[in-house]
């Protein structure tokens, strides 16, 4: 069995929360604790919503399709590495994975090797349908802790990819006979777009809006340089910054102008792969209230957008059929900062975050000791912070034409559930649906609270979703 890999696609997000919680000074918020509802990875669903196939209407933007469940993964376990036909697999690559920064492990990346170049990624917005590996194509995907072995032929003049959602490093390789531990120039995940020389990383559009500094982390997953309190330095960013509510020059940043200048046109949206929007986005919020079809048709086409907290407003206002916020109905309403003990849903999130080192799963001793900062040594409990508002469940099923005479749930997917101060004690913190090609990914807390060093569990979680909404769906409808 060959993985499957994409023809074309594409990722968006956005996310906020209003307030302030300074976790230097002393913890505002409440901890909430008790058992999880037991609902499996999904959580409960309520009766089906159908809203025919889930396109964005139509317009002179980008071509819609219909699309399946998100895929998590490449359909095939770690040890299942493919071969060459007749090859005489007289060598073995191993070698770890890691995140652009270089320290954080990779789990369920592609690594194969070709004897003629590989295609690259699409460098706009596009439908990231599955296809198949050439057949007899040597091929295995990470472990956890992102290492892995390959079987393949020694030989000169051949390629080696490795791939995670729309990350990719394509290298020449001559491969000798017998074991050959390759080094972080080979395996990494590439922190620059540079598709002359076989980089790519998903081109990204923030908003910067209060009080979620998502530049922080995007700075500290290796898209840009940081200073020695982990601080991205202006100028080496490698993603596009709009102004949301906050002027980027303000923080030494260059400015790509009002993120409602990007919101409402199809051709500056279909340059982007992703799109964040976090915290107290007001002008977000406003730009797809007033008008959601730019980008419905560019989510449609591929595109992945990820709110948090306070954008609740722009995910409302651009699928308001996939949850039910606290407030509704009429409007969401925040429920105010909490800190929630929830527990990890997902068995191959879980499975990553236990294999990460110690190291990486406490930066309390990188920020002066103490407890300030959560863990993550009490798996699959994990304390989440400055959560500001929520999902109702049940989480309702949104049912598409599959192309094929049935139908299919392209409803959210629970990532981690846990208490909170809203109906029924449990709410889905962390979930991500489809519609069309793309992807709407939602958390109902800061992905960055106050500046410090490392990446808590929640950043950490946020990498793993970045890297996992960006891999192929293989449930998209044959266009036509």
């Amino acid at each position: 069995m060959l993985p499957s890999v994409w023809l074309t696609g594409v990722l968006a997000v956005c996310g906020c929360q209003s307030g302030t919680s300074d976790r230097t000074t002393g913890d505002t918020s409440t901890t909430l604790t008790g058992p999880t509802s037991n609902t499996g990875a999904t959580g409960p669903t309520s009766g089906a919503t159908s809203v025919g196939s889930a396109t964005a209407g139509s317009g002179s933007g980008a071509t819609s399709a219909t699309s399946g469940p998100p895929k998590f993964d490449l359909g095939v376990s770690a040890d299942m590495g493919g071969g060459e036909c007749g090859a005489t697999n007289d060598a073995t690559l191993t070698g770890v994975v890691h995140a652009p920064n270089g320290t954080v492990p990779v789990s369920g990346a592609l690594v194969y090797v070709s004897d003629t170049p590989p295609a690259g990624i699409p460098q706009e917005v596009y439908c990231a349908k599955c296809e198949a590996l050439p057949p007899c194509t040597p091929f295995t995907l990470t472990n956890p802790d992102g290492s892995f072995t390959l079987k393949t032929s020694s030989g000169a003049g051949k390629y080696l990819a490795v791939v995670k959602g729309q990350f990719m490093r394509i290298r020449p390789i001559d491969i000798a006979p017998g074991d050959t531990p390759l080094d972080a120039s080979y395996t990494d995940l590439p922190g620059e777009n540079d598709p002359a020389n076989g980089l790519y990383i998903p081109k990204i559009a923030l908003g910067m809006s209060s009080p979620d500094s998502f530049w922080l982390i995007l700075g500290k997953v290796g898209l840009g340089q940081v200073d020695g309190n982990d601080n991205l330095v202006p100028g080496t960013e490698q993603f596009d910054i709009y102004a949301d509510g906050l002027d980027p020059a303000t923080y030494g940043f260059t400015s790509q102008g009002p993120i409602e200048n990007l919101l409402s046109d199809p051709t500056k949206l279909a340059q982007y792969h992703i799109i964040f929007t976090p915290c107290i986005s007001d002008p977000a919020e406003f730009a797809v209230e007033n008008d959601p079809t730019p980008v419905l048709e560019w989510v449609a086409a591929g595109g992945r957008i990820y709110a948090t907290d306070y954008a609740e407003d722009v995910i409302e206002a651009l699928f308001p059929d996939y949850q039910t916020f606290n407030g509704e109905p009429p409007d969401p309403v925040p429920v105010g900062f909490y800190d929630s003990d929830a527990t990890v849903l997902d068995a191959n999130l879980l499975a990553w975050l236990e294999a990460l080192p110690d190291d990486l799963k406490d930066v309390n001793p990188l920020n002066g000791g103490g407890t300030t900062w959560p863990t993550l040594f009490d798996l699959p409990t994990v304390r989440i912070i400055d959560n500001y508002t929520g999902i109702v469940y049940p989480l309702p099923s949104i049912q598409v034409p599959d192309g094929m005479g049935g139908m299919i749930d392209v409803g959210h997917k629970a990532w981690i559930e846990g208490p909170w101060p809203g109906p029924g004690g449990i709410s889905p913190l962390a979930v991500m649906g489809q519609y069309g090609c793309g992807r709407l990914h939602f958390t109902s807390y800061h992905t960055v609270g106050a500046p410090h060093k490392g990446m808590i569990p929640q950043e950490l979680i946020m990498l793993y979703s970045i890297l996992e909404v960006g891999v192929c769906t293989d449930q998209v409808p044959p266009e036509g």
